[in-house]
C-alpha cells in the first residue's frame, strides 16, 4: 500500500514545488512581448530584478529611452514623478497610460506599460540635454 501511494505523493510534491517556483519566479518565456528589439527578456528582468535603483534604463530605441520598474502598487508611479521634479520638470496631468511635463515652454510626454503584474515600461523621449530617470 506505502508502495503505491509513494509515486503520486513525489509527483504532487513535485508539481507543487513547479508551480510555487513559476508563480515566485516565472521563466521570462511567459512575459508578454517586448515593445523593443534590443534586449531579450531574459535581459530585461535581469536589469530590473538586479537594479538597485527604482527605475532602471534599458534601452535607447527610435528616438525614445526605455526604463523598468518593478510595478509596487502605484510607488512607480511616485519614482517618476521624484525623477523628473530633480531633473526640473513638472508634472502637468495624466491622461490614461500618458504623463505630461514641462519645463519652461518645453512640453513632453512620458508614457506608461504594464508588461506583467510585476513589471512596469516609461517610453521617454530623448531629449536634449536627456532626461535621466535612474542613477545606471
Amino acid at each position: 500500500m506505502l508502495k503505491k501511494l509513494a509515486l503520486p505523493a513525489i509527483a504532487l510534491i513535485l508539481v507543487v514545488f513547479a508551480g510555487i517556483m513559476t508563480v515566485n519566479n516565472p521563466p521570462s518565456f511567459l512575459y508578454g512581448k517586448l515593445p523593443f528589439q534590443s534586449l531579450s527578456k531574459q535581459s530585461v528582468v535581469s536589469l530590473i530584478k538586479d537594479s538597485p535603483h527604482p527605475i532602471t534604463k534599458l534601452t535607447v530605441e527610435d528616438g525614445y529611452t526605455w526604463y523598468g520598474a518593478k510595478a509596487d502598487q502605484g510607488k512607480e508611479i511616485e519614482s517618476l514623478l521624484s525623477a523628473m521634479k530633480k531633473n526640473g520638470w513638472s508634472f502637468i496631468q495624466q491622461e490614461g497610460a500618458g504623463y505630461f511635463f514641462e519645463q519652461g515652454s518645453e512640453k513632453i510626454v512620458i508614457t506608461s506599460q504594464t508588461w506583467s503584474n510585476r513589471h512596469v515600461f516609461f517610453k521617454v523621449p530623448v531629449t536634449n540635454p536627456p532626461i535621466t530617470l535612474s542613477s545606471n
